[in-house]
């Protein structure tokens, strides 16, 4: 039982209150008028990059549950820890690689004026969407290998 509290815990903290100021977004968009919320589309609610930040935040975490939360000193674990490090390491980079592309993509529509908006949101909203799920689930495996 001890371990479905800390898990609880891990979920509450590292995940709702992280994701908190978009679940307002989505409560507060769920109150406009009919006609309004026809009009707006999910794609402009993840388009800015704020799950790259909580992806980011949870693979860092993560990578600290797997390295400082080893309570065992068999070696057969180290293989394990190293398999779930690679994939957290990786979401990591790709989080961080696609927001700066985002960003450039942006600044170069502001300064020039030229590209497709509508298609670069879809991308890096799917790309974010993507990138947190794996942080979540990445850091569940961390979080469950660290209690080991």
């Amino acid at each position: 039982m001890n371990l479905l509290s800390d898990l609880s815990r891990w979920f509450f903290i590292n995940v709702v209150l992280a994701l908190l100021p978009l679940i307002v977004n989505l409560v507060v968009i769920s109150m406009f008028k009919e006609e309004e919320r026809r009009k707006w589309k999910w794609v402009s609610l993840f388009r800015d990059g704020e799950l790259f930040f909580f992806s980011s935040t949870i693979s860092a975490t993560s990578m600290s549950e797997v390295v400082l939360g080893n309570k065992s000193n068999s070696p057969n674990l180290g293989y394990l820890h190293t398999f779930t490090l690679l994939p957290i390491m990786l979401v990591l980079l790709l989080s961080t690689v696609i927001f700066g592309c985002a960003a450039y993509t942006k600044l170069q529509k502001q300064l020039t004026g030229k590209g497709d908006s509508l298609l670069d949101d879809f991308r890096f909203s799917y790309g974010s969407v993507a990138c947190a799920i794996a942080s979540v689930i990445l850091g569940y495996v961390a979080f469950l290998q660290s209690r080991i």
